[in-house]
């Protein structure tokens, strides 16, 4: 209830309750293709929690399960020979809360992960979170900016330097366009 939308490209945001996630979202309208030396086109995509648990038939705990077994950022490549239809059709099976140790246990769970399904599935079911923060936009510090994505992260510098300096152009000309600027 504190936004309108997650802007993120991970979609464990919906498990963790997110509404709504817009992907894609970024300055430029492509990325760099994984592996490649290429780029793809993209475009913003707005993902919907509620209309994507009406069209799979599942409730939200349903979802949290259904991502474990396939894989999440917290139990990385889920259960081998467990896809998103094996995964849907489990979670439909089982679908009480009761009969969520018996999906696990007959997944295979304790075969893949050392720790209990039920740490990751409260992860998500009951993160820590707070109500204790003040949202304020102010001029970017740009050394703080670089030592964060360069030195501890490992971005490309040129790129973040290039970013930073187009921001810092686009925040500083504050110029309203008009209409017509979007007519041809």
């Amino acid at each position: 209830g504190k936004a309108f939308v997650v802007a993120s490209q991970d979609a464990d945001c919906l498990l963790f309750g997110a509404p709504k996630v817009v992907r894609n979202l970024g300055i430029t309208p492509r990325r760099k293709k994984p592996g490649a030396l290429s780029y793809e086109q993209i475009s913003p995509e707005l993902i919907s929690l509620d209309e994507n648990l009406k069209h799979l038939g599942i409730s939200q705990d349903q979802l949290i399960e259904l991502a474990m077994l396939v894989g999440t950022d917290y139990n990385p490549n889920g259960i081998k020979g467990i896809g998103p239809n094996k995964a849907l059709a489990l979670v439909k099976q089982y679908k009480e809360y009761e009969s969520m140790g018996q999906l696990f246990s007959s997944a295979g769970w304790d075969n893949f992960f050392s720790y209990p399904w039920q740490e990751v599935f409260n992860l998500f079911k009951h993160p820590e979170v707070t109500d204790e923060y003040d949202v304020k936009f102010s001029n970017i510090d740009q050394t703080k900016a670089i030592r964060l994505l360069c030195d501890e992260h490992d971005f490309s510098r040129g790129r973040v330097e290039k970013l930073l300096k187009d921001t810092v152009e686009a925040v500083g000309s504050k110029r309203q366009r008009g209409l017509d600027s979007y007519l041809k």
